[in-house]
C-alpha cells in the first residue's frame, strides 16, 4: 500500500516527463525551422535587420537635429534683425524729435528774420524817399558824344538861380544819365534823363522854386 509521500512523488515525476517531453517537442520544431535556414542566412538576415533599423532611426535622428539647428539658427538671426530694427527705429525716433525742434527754431527765427526785413526794407525806401527830395530831375537835355554833363548842368543852373559858380559846384553833389546811353531810348533820339543831387537841401529847394 502507498502512502501520500509516494503518491506525491510519482505525481511529481509523471509532471516532469510530460515538461520534458513538450520541451523536447518545441526543441525539435524549432530544429526543424533552423534547418530550412542555413546558419549564414540566419546570421545575414538578423544583422540586416538590425543594420536597417538602426540606420533608419540614426538617419531620423541626423535629420530632426540638422532641422532643429537650422530653425535654432533662423530664430536667432531673426532676433538679431529685431534688436537692430528696433535700435534704428530708436535712431530714426531720435533724429525726428530733433529734426522737429530745429524745424520749429529755423521757423521761429524765419519769422523774426521776416519781420526785420520787413522793418529794414521801410527803412531803406523812407531813406532813399528822403534822400531823393535832395535830387532834381532834368529832362530834354540833348546827348553829346564825351560831355561833361555836371558843367552843363551847373551853367544852366547859373541862369536859374543866380550864385556863383564855385558855390554852385560846392552844392552840386553828382550829376548823372540814368540808363545805358546805347538802350532803347537813345536809339529812338530820345535822351536820357538827367538827375541832379545836392549836397543842401536849401539850395535844392531854392532852385526848385525858382524853375
Amino acid at each position: 500500500m502507498m502512502s501520500d509521500h509516494d503518491y506525491n512523488l510519482i505525481a511529481l515525476n509523471e509532471a516532469r516527463d510530460e515538461d520534458m517531453i513538450e520541451e523536447i517537442e518545441v526543441d525539435q520544431a524549432k530544429s526543424i525551422e533552423d534547418k530550412a535556414l542555413s546558419k549564414e542566412d540566419k546570421v545575414n538576415l538578423d544583422y540586416t535587420l538590425i543594420k536597417n533599423k538602426n540606420t533608419k532611426r540614426s538617419k531620423v535622428q541626423d535629420d530632426h537635429a540638422k532641422k532643429d539647428k537650422e530653425l535654432t539658427q533662423k530664430m536667432d538671426d531673426q532676433t538679431q534683425r529685431f534688436i537692430r530694427f528696433e535700435k534704428q527705429i530708436k535712431a530714426n525716433s531720435s533724429a525726428i524729435d530733433k529734426n522737429k525742434k530745429d524745424t520749429s527754431e529755423l521757423q521761429s527765427q524765419v519769422a523774426h528774420l521776416k519781420k526785420e526785413n520787413a522793418i529794414l526794407n521801410s527803412v531803406c525806401e523812407e531813406r532813399a524817399r528822403y534822400k531823393r527830395r535832395w535830387n532834381l530831375r532834368l529832362t530834354g537835355l540833348p546827348e553829346k558824344d564825351d560831355e561833361n554833363v555836371r558843367e552843363t548842368v551847373i551853367g544852366i543852373l547859373i541862369r536859374i538861380f543866380p550864385v556863383s559858380v564855385e558855390r554852385l559846384r560846392d552844392t552840386v553833389d553828382t550829376v548823372h544819365r540814368l540808363g545805358k546811353r546805347e538802350g532803347a531810348a537813345t536809339s529812338n533820339n530820345v535822351s536820357r534823363v538827367v538827375i541832379i543831387q545836392f549836397g543842401m537841401r536849401t539850395i535844392r529847394d531854392e532852385v526848385w522854386k525858382k524853375i
